[in-house]
């Protein structure tokens, strides 16, 4: 719209395409000598934006590839994470006032594997020094290099399998480690048996709430009374006050950080959700409360797999929407200097208003 007014000879065509989706299959064949190529690039330092911003840089870098006459397009990115792509002409790097999350201490404190060896534990601390959890990230690092640290984290937690196992290659694994996976099984099983021979039980097989807690803690899980109710309560779907042995299969045969983020989703012993009762965080990072409250053997890794969504508005509604205004400058201070400029050569003689 600052362009409409602007003489032919100065004029421009807008086209628009999502980086992260069908910029390349559409748009690319039009890039030629002149081409000005704009893209946001999300925030990669964030675990759940990570393949997002892997994406765009992509894309971008394909773009930037092409020749036309011997020169590329003149390509421009935005974005808060502070490292320029090598075949990109320009980069804007927005300041953000926002505390680091999890996932960027975990991989600002030490490597993956000291990390990776230590528990959730108040009274143990997570880093070398006690400091280095209170230091802020200024490390610039690519998006590969980012999914990659990710990756092997969530590998080193999850036994091997990592960010791409994750998503694409769990189901040929468990079909090609059948063997494996019946081990589990029996294993699940034999917990199971040990669990209701152990726990008091009523004439119909089931188990309250007190004898659950009670075989719980024998299992060496190691959960307050507070959230053994929320997660009691998740799993008694009819509501009787009792949990059979369906039911206890179920929890039985979850893992710590999945029943740590049940009790603290839902639980009857918490405040209701309601606006007026959220306090502003005081955190000096996004999950520092996790560290403290979560029970030992949760490791931090779990724990920054429960800030996903988070992140994930922290995008959509923040992050995103600085970078529009950040555009919204941009391409206001092209147009203003397009249109100042035909005044000074003319002496006055043509011009145009941008306000038009």
């Amino acid at each position: 719209k600052v362009m409409a007014c602007s003489y032919s000879i100065a004029s421009l065509t807008v086209f628009s395409g999502n980086p992260a989706d069908h910029l390349v299959h559409r748009m690319t064949h039009r890039v030629v000598r002149g081409t000005l190529l704009a893209c946001g690039r999300p925030d990669g330092r964030l675990a759940a934006l990570t393949t997002a911003e892997s994406a765009v840089c992509l894309s971008v870098n394909q773009a930037s590839s092409i020749q036309s006459l011997g020169a590329t397009c003149e390509s421009l990115t935005i974005g808060h994470n502070p490292y320029k792509l090598p075949l990109t002409a320009h980069a804007v790097f927005l300041k953000g006032a926002r505390p680091d999350y999890l996932c960027e201490r975990l991989l600002s404190t030490t490597s993956p594997q000291q990390m990776e060896e230590q528990e959730c534990d108040v009274e143990a601390p997570l880093s070398p020094t006690k400091s280095n959890m209170s230091t802020p990230v200024s490390k610039a690092r690519s998006s590969g290099s980012l999914l990659g640290e990710f990756s092997n984290l969530l590998a080193d937690a999850n036994g091997g399998q990592g960010l791409e196992d994750n998503l694409v290659f769990d189901m040929i694994r468990r079909l090609v480690h059948s063997e494996k996976m019946e081990q589990q099984k029996d294993e699940e099983e034999q917990r199971l048996r040990r669990f209701l021979n152990d726990v008091e039980k009523d004439e119909n097989g089931e188990i309250g709430f007190e004898a659950f807690e009670a075989g719980f803690q024998l299992l060496g899980k190691t959960f307050d009374s507070a959230d053994l109710r929320s997660i009691f309560n998740e799993f008694d779907w009819d509501g009787s006050g009792k949990l059979d042995p369906l039911e206890c299969k179920m929890i039985l045969g979850m893992e710590m950080g999945d029943l740590y983020r049940i009790a603290q989703r839902s639980g009857s012993h918490k405040a209701p959700c309601r606006l007026h009762s959220v306090e502003a965080s005081q955190e000096s990072f996004f999950g520092e409360a996790l560290l403290k409250t979560a029970p030992k053997g949760v490791r931090p890794v779990k724990l920054m797999e429960m800030q996903n969504l988070s992140m994930q508005l922290y995008e959509s509604r923040i992050a995103s929407l600085q970078r529009a205004v950040a555009f919204f400058v941009l391409f206001h201070e092209l147009g203003k200097r397009v249109a100042d400029f035909w005044p000074r050569v003319s002496f006055g003689m043509l011009g145009y208003s941008i306000g038009r």
